[in-house]
C-alpha cells in the first residue's frame, strides 16, 4: 500500500480530500492530514512518504519555498500540487520543483485518480531502478568483501575503512541506513549485512549509537587498508557464525573488544563433574544449560560447545554400555546442529531415553 500525506491550510480542503475519493482501492493509505506546512515538514523527518498532495498558497510558507525543502528531507518523494490559481506560471514553477502532476481546486475526482495511477506507475518504475542497482551495487561489494574485486571500482578516493557485520539485521538496518552517508556500500547474506564504512570515527560512532537502539548484534572492526579488507570480513563471518550457534548478544561492540576479553574454558577439565548416573532429567537440563552458558560467556569456540556435548554423551552410556541408545547416530547430530539450544535439545532427549530404558 502506498503511503500519502496530504497539506493544506483550508480545513476544509482537508476534510473534502480524504473522501473525495476510495483510497483503500487506489490501495493508497492516507497516513498523515496536515494543515501546517511547518508541522508537515517534522513529520517528514522522522516518516517515509510515498505521496504528498500539498496546496500552493498557505499563509505559513508557501508552496514555493515548502516543496524545496520537502524533496531535501525525502529526495524519492512524489508530489502532486493544488491551487485555486488557473496559472501557467505558477504550474511551471511547481513542475521545475520537481512536482509531478499539478491540480487546480475544486478538485474533479477523475483526475485526481488519474494522477494517482500514473503517479503510483512512476512510484513502482523508481523502486525497481533503484532495487536493481542496489543489486549490482552489493554484488560488487560481496567481490569486495571475498577479495575478488578492488574498491577503487566503486569510485572511492577513502585509504581506510571500517568492516562491520550486523547478525539478522537487514530489516531492523533498513530504516537508518539510506540516511548514511559514510556508507560506501553493503551486502546482505542469509540476513546478516555486511557494511563497509568509511574512516570516520564520529560518524561511526553515530551509526553505531543508532544499532544500539535497535539492540542490532554487531561487531566492527578496527580501521583497515583495502588489501586487509577481505580478510578482516572472513573474521567477521566466522563470528556471526559463532553468534548464530550461541546466541545473539544484542550488542555493538569492536572486533577487537569480543575476540580478545575472555578467556576460554577448558572443556576437558569441565568433564572431570560429568556425573549424570540417577539425575531427574529436569536437573540434567539445568546442568548442561548452564555449562553451555558458561562456555558462551567464555567466548568458547563452536568446537568446544561440540565437544562438551560428546563429552556428556559418553559420560551417559559409559554409565551403562548395554543401554539401547545409538550413540553413533547421537554424535553424528551434535556434529550438523547448527545452535547451542538444539544442542541442549538433542542431549537432553539422549538422556531422556536412557533414562527410560
Amino acid at each position: 500500500m502506498y503511503s500519502l500525506m496530504i497539506v493544506d491550510d483550508e480545513y476544509m480542503i482537508l476534510r473534502g480530500m480524504s473522501k473525495i475519493v476510495d483510497w483503500e482501492a487506489l490501495d493508497v493509505k492516507i497516513v498523515k492530514e496536515e494543515r501546517s506546512p511547518l508541522e508537515a515538514l517534522a513529520y517528514l523527518k522522522e516518516h517515509p512518504v510515498d505521496i504528498l498532495i500539498s496546496d500552493m498558497n498557505m499563509d505559513e510558507l508557501e508552496g514555493t519555498k515548502f516543496l524545496p525543502m520537502v524533496k531535501k528531507l525525502q529526495p524519492d518523494i512524489q508530489i502532486i500540487v493544488l491551487s485555486g490559481y488557473n496559472d501557467f506560471e505558477y504550474a511551471k514553477i511547481s513542475l521545475e520543483q520537481g512536482v509531478i502532476d499539478y491540480l487546480n481546486k475544486p478538485v474533479d475526482p477523475d483526475e485526481l485518480e488519474e494522477v494517482i495511477e500514473k503517479t503510483k506507475g512512476i512510484i513502482d518504475r523508481a523502486k525497481r531502478r533503484k532495487e536493481n542497482s542496489q543489486m549490482a551495487k552489493s554484488m560488487r561489494i560481496k567481490d569486495v568483501l571475498n577479495g575478488r574485486n578492488s574498491i577503487g571500482e566503486l569510485d572511492v578516493d577513502n585509504h581506510q575503512y571500517y568492516v562491520i557485520a550486523a547478525l539478522n539485521a537487514d530489516q531492523d538496518l533498513a530504516d537508518i541506513l539510506p540516511s548514511q552517508e559514510h556508507i560506501i556500500g553493503t551486502y546482505t547474506s542469509n540476513h546478516d549485512v555486511y557494511i563497509i564504512f568509511a574512516s570516520d570515527e564520529t560518524e561511526l560512532r553515530l551509526f553505531a549509537n543508532k544499532m544500539r537502539k535497535k539492540e542490532i548484534t554487531a561487531l566492527i572492526s578496527e580501521t583497515v587498508s583495502e588489501d586487509e579488507i577481505a580478510s578482516v570480513a572472513a573474521l567477521l563471518e566466522k563470528y556471526l557464525t559463532w553468534f548464530h550457534f550461541y546466541g545473539p548478544s544484542k550488542q555493538v561492540t569492536s572486533l577487537h573488544d569480543f575476540s580478545y576479553t575472555k578467556k576460554p574454558l577448558d572443556v576437558a577439565k569441565m568433564s572431570n563433574d560429568l556425573d549424570f548416573e540417577d539425575m531427574p532429567v529436569a536437573t540434567f537440563r539445568q546442568k548442561i544449560t548452564k555449562d553451555l552458558e558458561c562456555l558462551r560467556r567464555h567466548c568458547n569456540a563452536i568446537e568446544d560447545a561440540k565437544y562438551y556435548a560428546r563429552l556428556v554423551l559418553m559420560a551417559i552410556y559409559g554409565t551403562n554400555q548395554l543401554v539401547d541408545a545409538n550413540i553413533t547416530d547421537a554424535v553424528a547430530k551434535i556434529e550438523h546442529t547448527p545452535s547451542c539450544s538444539k544442542v541442549a535439545d538433542l542431549l537432553t532427549d539422549f538422556y531422556t531415553n536412557y533414562r527410560k530404558n
